[in-house]
């Protein structure tokens, strides 16, 4: 029979009953220890240490409390008991009047059990039970839980539900082995067996693997496609860059379309005056005084005169000796009036060519000119046609040469002419400036990323507010030589009737954020994308071209919803000598038609036009203080500083200002 004791693995109270040995009465009273001693296992021969939970070499006692009727308990600070080792477990009573008794003990897990002693079946016959407990579980409810249970082993092999499925003719073993057969004759087939459908993925392996039509080359078809697609010349954003330009140009006020349908339109210089300008022209060409045949008659004339003896050119060759220099002023008898140096001009620019060709027939009957005078529509003889019921009443009036010449001056000046201002109106046309970085201060990014609010393309950049507010701000840069003219925003507010996002824009000279939006233009809620376009002042943009734009809601409803579809500052190009903005090529910078007054120039003689409306805003709305006898003081708006002082006579007079019209 064991003398060995079973002790759970995780006791911590121990008890003992004391007795006298003198008259075996209960002791109650004194001190009682505790002692266990370790009989194997990694503590063998060491005594366990109460005090600090640890084995000690030295026996070791721990005191126990009485309870009732000479029994002691103690509870152990930690359990000392490890399964499968043995212990020595006494009590002893300091000045040994007890009766020394003694256990064995050996450590052991209890079974887990419910309140119900119901034990959690965790190993069978010493062996784990492996699988998800909870599966095995529900497969042993599954098995047992019938009403009529009459499930044995037997059941298997020989009887019951599977037994008859297993024997079938058609679903059994048998049959299934016959399936086997025929499936493996299939897996042997030349045509549909393994070796064919091994060949066939060989043959969609070599596709695959092919450097014109396989997948490598796909992949670098695509690559070249993303390439075209992403490059910032050629790319989707360089082509929205391009059409945005491309538009502002064709709204343009000065050469816009709209610009260019005024000119064609122009009562002096469009399509009809032109056309007016023609018909003039065709009625000198068929002019019965200065027209084609006019100038017919007098050439044939000419000729005649030229030719005739005795007082033609031969004539005038008889009558010269030495160096031919015979002074033409006559053509048969009758004067040549007119300037005679324009004559002579003309008269050598007509004859002095190489190779000359001209004759009398070829002006009427070959060439371009012939072809023109000729033409049954446009011809001499249409044109009369034409214009015949003119003739009655128009009065031909000279053009004014010099006008012409005039106009073509300017027209093709490379200060004020066509190519000058197109370098011009280049410069006016904005560029818009995307996002460079963004700062979350206070909300969540919901989905999506700041750089989509490069292009309007419906892809969204949505926030919610946190539990206390909504702040974030983007950061663009268009680099140094550049003004700020407007923020435009695509998106929209989506939270609940009378709840806004605020815009903001980074005050450079205040350093401090400016409010663009007010009540009425302020984000309100909508449900569908808005556009909002706020103007810019020079102040918002730093030297170096950069700008800073700020979301901010007081919003803590952190289901409402600011998508951003699409967010850029306009900008234009700056003058750098005076800081204003260009807008025409005038020099000096300083003419209103060419440039926008700059706030930095200065007048009245170290006055810039900032300081000037300081001092007048100051001067009209400032409280004042002094009057009638002076000093009198004018203060500045946020009431912080003296603005004016002015000394004054008896009757008032100004006799000395001193202006503080800050920086």
């Amino acid at each position: 029979m064991s003398m060995l004791n079973t002790v759970e693995v995780g006791e911590t109270i121990r008890k003992a009953t004391m007795v006298a040995r003198a008259d075996g009465s209960p002791i109650v009273t004194g001190t009682v220890n505790h002692y266990l001693k370790a009989l194997d296992g990694a503590n063998v021969g060491k005594w366990w240490k109460n005090s600090d939970q640890t084995w000690a070499v030295a026996e070791t006692a721990s005191a126990m409390a009485h309870e009732a009727d000479g029994h002691w308990t103690i509870t152990l600070a930690a359990s000392p008991f490890t399964a499968g080792v043995r212990y020595l477990e006494y009590v002893k009573e300091s000045t040994n009047l007890h009766i020394p008794t003694s256990m064995l003990l050996k450590g052991e897990y209890t079974p887990l059990a419910d309140a119900n002693r119901g034990v959690d079946l965790r190993t069978m016959n010493g062996t784990s039970i492996a699988g998800t407990s909870t599966y095995v579980a529900t497969a042993f409810v599954t098995m047992f839980n019938v009403a009529s249970p009459v499930f044995t082993a037997a059941n298997v092999n020989q009887s019951g539900n599977a037994y008859p499925i297993v024997s079938d003719s058609v679903y059994g073993n048998a049959a299934l082995d016959a399936e086997i057969d025929a499936l493996g004759t299939v897996i042997n087939s030349t045509v549909y067996g393994n070796a064919a459908i091994d060949t066939q993925v060989d043959a969609i392996a070599a596709v695959i693997g092919d450097s014109v039509f396989g997948n490598a080359a796909i992949e670098t078809e695509m690559d070249s496609i993303l390439g075209i697609v992403d490059d910032s010349i050629f790319g989707n954003a360089a082509l929205d860059t391009e059409i945005d330009a491309i538009a502002a140009v064709l709204n343009d006020t000065v050469s816009g379309n709209a610009a260019i349908e005024a000119i064609l339109s122009d009562s002096l210089s469009g399509n009809a005056a032109i056309s007016d300008d023609i018909g003039d022209i065709y009625a000198i060409v068929n002019d019965s005084v200065f027209g084609n045949a006019a100038i017919d008659t007098t050439l044939g004339a000419l000729v005649t005169t030229v030719g005739v003896a005795g007082a033609g050119l031969t004539a005038v060759e008889a009558t010269v000796t030495g160096t031919v220099d015979a002074n033409l002023i006559e053509i048969n008898g009758t004067g040549i009036g007119g300037t005679a140096d324009y004559i002579a001009s003309a008269f050598i620019t007509l004859f002095n060519v190489p190779s000359a060709n001209f004759t009398l027939a070829s002006v009427i009957q070959t060439g371009n000119s012939f072809a023109v005078v000729s033409h049954e529509d446009y011809g001499n003889n249409a044109l009369l046609t034409a214009i015949g019921t003119r003739m009655a009443t128009f009065t031909y009036t000279a053009p004014d040469n010099t006008g012409i010449a005039n106009t073509y001056s300017i027209v093709n000046s490379a200060t004020f002419g066509n190519s000058a201002l197109n370098d011009k109106l280049s410069v006016l046309v904005p560029v818009a400036n995307v996002a460079t970085a963004y700062t979350l201060i206070q909300g969540t990014v919901i989905s999506g990323s700041w750089n989509s609010t490069a292009t309007a393309d419906g892809t969204m950049f949505i926030l919610a507010p946190a539990a206390s507010a909504l702040d974030v701000n983007l950061t663009f840069a268009a680099g140094s030589g550049w003004a700020p003219l407007t923020v435009s925003i695509i998106g929209r507010y989506q939270a609940a009737a009378n709840h806004k996002v605020d815009v903001y824009a980074w005050n450079y000279d205040t350093a401090a954020w400016d409010q663009l939006t007010n009540t009425t233009t302020a984000m309100l809620h909508r449900t569908s994308n808005t556009t909002y376009v706020f103007p810019l002042a020079r102040v918002y943009m730093d030297a170096a071209g950069a700008a800073k734009i700020r979301f901010a809601s007081a919003d803590v409803t952190t289901t409402y919803r600011l998508n951003i579809d699409r967010v850029f500052v306009n900008t234009v190009v700056t003058d750098a000598a005076t800081s204003g903005v260009i807008v025409a090529g005038y020099a000096g910078g300083m003419d209103p038609e060419t440039r926008v007054f700059n706030f930095a120039d200065t007048q009245e003689g170290n006055l810039t036009l900032a300081q000037m409306l300081r001092v007048l805003l100051c001067a009209q709305v400032g409280k004042l203080s002094g009057a009638p006898g002076g000093p009198i003081i004018v203060r500045d708006t946020p009431d912080t500083m003296n603005r004016i002082t002015a000394t004054v006579d008896i009757v008032g007079n100004r006799t000395v200002v001193t202006l503080l019209p800050g920086t």
